[in-house]
């Protein structure tokens, strides 16, 4: 009797201690989710404000995509979690993307100080006479301005605070085309 007792225990605690531990495989990274971000370090994009005759150039300096390959259960990092990091040296700009299971689950804009997360999508969105099929509207509540991205083009306008109107007049990085090294990281 204390034989099968034992055995069991043992093969009890074995599957405890192996699920403790085990290693989760992570899907390969979407790269359908880089057609909202089109950048690559080295391109540059320019907006240009009609009303007061002005052009921000804004160089790509830096992009940064990390992929959680897999993860080991019992570790604090241990989920499939990918970041996009995206920064320039001009007008503060930079994205920040938190993507888990291949889904976006936040995006951060800042550019010409002032700070996006929340945004609604639209299909069929004409700005500056060019119709773009799907767009992400995002409005900074706190002084009315936006900033309008398309799916493969990235940022193409903001309105600011002021009410003006900045639109994309040239970028140099080619639409549809995935350029950026994606970075395997795990945890283990």
């Amino acid at each position: 009797m204390k034989a099968p007792l034992n055995i069991f225990c043992v093969i009890i605690l074995s599957c405890l201690f192996s699920s403790c531990h085990r290693t989760v495989h992570c899907p390969d990274f979407d790269e359908n989710i880089l057609s909202w971000f089109p950048y690559e370090e080295g391109d540059v994009f320019r907006l240009e404000n009609k009303t007061a005759d002005t052009l921000l150039t804004i160089p790509i300096v830096t992009v940064k995509i990390d992929h959680t390959t897999h993860y080991n259960t019992g570790f604090e990092c241990g989920h499939c979690d990918d970041m996009i990091q995206i920064h320039s040296n001009v007008a503060g700009f930079s994205i920040s993307v938190f993507i888990k299971d291949n889904k976006i689950k936040s995006e951060h804009y800042y550019i010409n100080k002032v700070f996006y997360e929340k945004f609604i999508i639209s299909n069929n969105y004409v700005l500056n006479n060019k119709e773009y099929e799907q767009v992400k509207i995002f409005e900074n509540a706190e002084n009315s301005s936006k900033l309008i991205v398309a799916q493969n083009f990235g940022i193409v306008g903001f309105i600011d605070e002021d009410g003006d109107e900045w639109l994309l007049v040239e970028n140099d990085a080619p639409q549809q085309q995935v350029r950026a090294t994606i970075t395997e990281i795990a945890c283990e």
